[in-house]
C-alpha cells in the first residue's frame, strides 16, 4: 500500500509559485491541508523579504486560530528555519515522523529529523487548528 503523502513528492518549487506546476512552501501547504485534510487556508502572499516571511507566520496562525503546540499532530504546520528566524513551512506527517514541505532546490520532499538536518532545516515551531 502506498502511503498518502507519496503523490505529493516530488512537486516543483517556485519563490511565489501558486501552482499547479510550480509551487512555494505556502501554496504547497494550502494544497495539501485542502486535499488531506480538507481544511481551508487563506492565502497568504510571499511578503518580499525573508525577514518578512519570518514575522508573518505567526500573526497569521493567530489570526487564524492556529495555536503553537509541543507535541505536534497529523497535519499540524511545522515552521522551520536555515538561519535563525522561520521563513519556511511543511506538514508534519505523525504516522512517519516527518515534515512533508516543498523548498528550492529539492521540490517536495518527505524529511524526517535527521534528513531535515542534512538540509540544513530546523524546526522552529508546530502549529495546530483550533481550540
Amino acid at each position: 500500500m502506498t502511503h498518502w503523502a507519496a503523490p505529493y513528492i516530488g512537486w516543483q518549487y517556485q519563490r511565489g509559485a501558486q501552482g499547479p506546476d510550480y509551487w512555494d512552501c505556502w501554496s504547497f501547504f494550502r494544497a495539501v491541508e485542502r486535499e488531506h485534510y480538507g481544511r481551508e487556508i487563506p492565502l497568504l502572499p510571499t511578503p518580499p523579504s525573508w525577514r518578512e516571511i519570518a514575522r508573518a507566520f505567526p500573526a497569521w496562525s493567530k489570526d487564524h486560530g492556529w495555536r503553537p503546540v509541543t507535541e505536534p499532530r497529523d497535519g499540524d504546520a511545522v515552521s522551520m528555519a536555515r538561519i535563525r528566524e522561520p521563513t519556511h513551512v511543511g506538514i508534519w506527517v505523525a504516522d512517519l515522523k516527518s515534515v512533508l514541505h516543498c523548498a528550492e532546490g529539492s521540490g517536495s520532499v518527505l524529511h524526517d529529523a535527521r534528513h531535515l538536518a542534512a538540509a540544513g532545516w530546523r524546526v522552529r515551531a508546530y502549529y495546530s487548528p483550533g481550540g
